[in-house]
């Protein structure tokens, strides 16, 4: 089956790793403290566009496309955690990234979680808008059908025909994405850019792989200083159960953004990247 893909301009540089050639935005000065941003299913580093100006005055700022979203390759055909995983790390190893900060969004937190397990060079790690696990999603009815390839192509084609401004359950209700991205069809963008095969590694695969290892037991054991922010109005997760389970973990910071939905990066980024400065200077 022939995978189409919506080309897009690249806003970074590309890096060689096994893997393949991943594409990354690198800002900040080379010798700063490094954080790593990871997006979440369907996105791009773009996601943190607005995000990255309010940190990189003072820290390295790295953050890749994963595999099979944005820029970044899809021949692997690999696109859980752990591949993600070891992609990051190859390419902060090329990078020359000896100790950094992990910061995930939705499934990117899956990702950070991993960089902080396999690397040991993580000083802490940070959580944005992601459950432990989907025991209390509130997914659109019929979402796991999306885990097919050929349904997944389907969203992705009908995606064309919403309007920008309109911001799905991604975000918080009437929330206008339009106006968070330079390009104003961004997120729609990076939706029709995802392979396919993504929506079945995120909707399918991970439900399982989080039923067995919960985000909220894995920063039990990782035992690191750690922060999660979640968003008051996210439409996927309700907060009281939510951050119940991370209130519970030893060392976890909880910390809610009433006026946000699922994505705190896009949506109120300075509110963000203010209590990302403070956990790290603290």
């Amino acid at each position: 089956m022939r995978l189409l893909r919506e080309a897009r301009p690249a806003i970074g540089t590309f890096v060689d790793v096994a893997a393949g050639r991943i594409h990354v935005r690198d800002d900040g000065p080379t010798d700063g403290p490094v954080i790593v941003l990871v997006h979440g299913f369907a996105g791009s580093l773009h996601w943190f566009d607005l995000l990255v100006p309010l940190l990189s005055t003072h820290y390295r700022v790295i953050r890749p496309d994963l595999l099979g979203c944005g820029c970044s390759p899809r021949d692997g055909g690999e696109f859980d955690d752990a591949a993600q995983t070891s992609m990051v790390l190859s390419v902060l190893d090329a990078l020359g990234v000896e100790d950094f900060v992990a910061v995930g969004h939705s499934f990117g937190a899956d990702v950070a979680i991993g960089l902080a397990e396999r690397s040991g060079r993580a000083s802490a790690v940070v959580v944005v808008g992601q459950a432990p696990d989907y025991s209390t999603a509130t997914f659109p009815p019929g979402h796991q059908l999306g885990a097919n390839v050929l349904v997944a192509r389907s969203l992705q084609s009908l995606s064309r025909l919403s309007p920008p401004r309109r911001g799905g359950v991604g975000f918080a209700p009437r929330f206008r994405p339009d106006r968070a991205f330079g390009n104003p069809a961004q997120a729609g963008a990076d939706l029709r850019a995802a392979d396919p095969r993504t929506f079945g590694t995120v909707l399918s695969q991970r439900r399982r792989a989080l039923e067995v290892r919960p985000l909220d037991q894995r920063l039990r054991d990782l035992d690191l200083p750690a922060m999660v922010i979640l968003g008051g109005r996210d439409q996927f997760y309700p907060l009281a159960p939510t951050r119940a389970r991370y209130d519970a973990v030893p060392g976890v910071r909880v910390e809610v953004i009433a006026e946000s939905g699922h994505s705190p990066n896009v949506e109120t980024p300075e509110t963000m990247a203010g209590l990302l400065l403070d956990f790290l200077q603290a």
